[in-house]
């Protein structure tokens, strides 16, 4: 299952620098990045490691970055 396209509608910049901020910087699993971003943003993912996944490769769409930057 794959919810990227489905996250990039509600992604814009601030939010996937939110998202590099917790996987990259922080050091935060896919499952954390889900609840975080949930918990701001009023969604109800829990720690859904599929969402986590899908919202970094969304952000990392938006900030056109790629995975050995840091995200992995």
């Amino acid at each position: 299952m794959n919810f990227v396209d489905e996250l990039s509608q509600i992604m814009d910049t601030e939010r996937a620098q939110f998202v590099k901020f917790l996987r990259v910087e922080e050091g935060c699993s896919f499952r954390a990045v889900a609840s975080e971003c949930g918990e701001k943003w009023n969604q109800d993912w829990g720690t859904n490691q599929i969402i986590g996944e899908d919202l970094c490769a969304a952000a990392m769409q938006i900030l056109n970055e790629k995975p050995d930057l840091g995200w992995n």
